[in-house]
């Protein structure tokens, strides 16, 4: 087992991840990806969708602990949803450094190609990051620290 297993940070991030406090600005993360989409017929618990959320949870344990600061917009709102919500993510997206597109390959999610579209013109940075295994979430933390180094945040 690694330090950046998928399966193991996503198991953690059921509860609360406990981080130091930050000396410095950190990165602000927006973690973007499909949503509605599992909801339809026959996609709900398929392994398609385990193998999304388990990789979602598991990309934002491994950046809170990296001493990013993570908005997942699957968890800033509950319940039935309103375009009017929007509007959060939308300043969520304006805000962070960086917009990590979770979305897996072959899956059509028009909000998060719509959130993507407003990363890039706003020019917030977009990272494609579909689910993957341990080597993988590696890369995406180191690519993650680069881009830190080059915003001037330091979590």
């Amino acid at each position: 087992m690694t330090q950046l297993d998928p399966e193991l940070l996503a198991r953690e991030g059921q509860g609360a991840v406990q981080v130091d406090l930050p000396t410095a600005e950190p990165l602000v993360v927006m973690l973007a990806g499909p949503i509605r989409i599992w909801w339809e017929d026959g996609m709900w618990d398929s392994e398609p969708h385990r193998a999304y959320t388990m990789w979602r949870d598991a990309v934002r344990v491994a950046c809170v602990k990296e001493g990013f600061l993570v908005y997942s917009p699957h968890r800033a709102w509950q319940g039935a949803w309103s375009e009017r919500a929007q509007k959060v993510n939308d300043m969520a997206i304006e805000s962070a450094d960086v917009l990590v597109d979770l979305t897996p390959p072959g899956i059509v999610a028009a909000g998060t190609t719509a959130e993507v579209d407003h990363a890039h013109a706003v020019g917030t940075t977009v990272i494609a990051a579909p689910p993957a295994g341990a080597a993988d979430l590696g890369a995406l933390i180191a690519t993650l620290r680069l881009a830190r180094a080059q915003t001037g945040a330091k979590g």
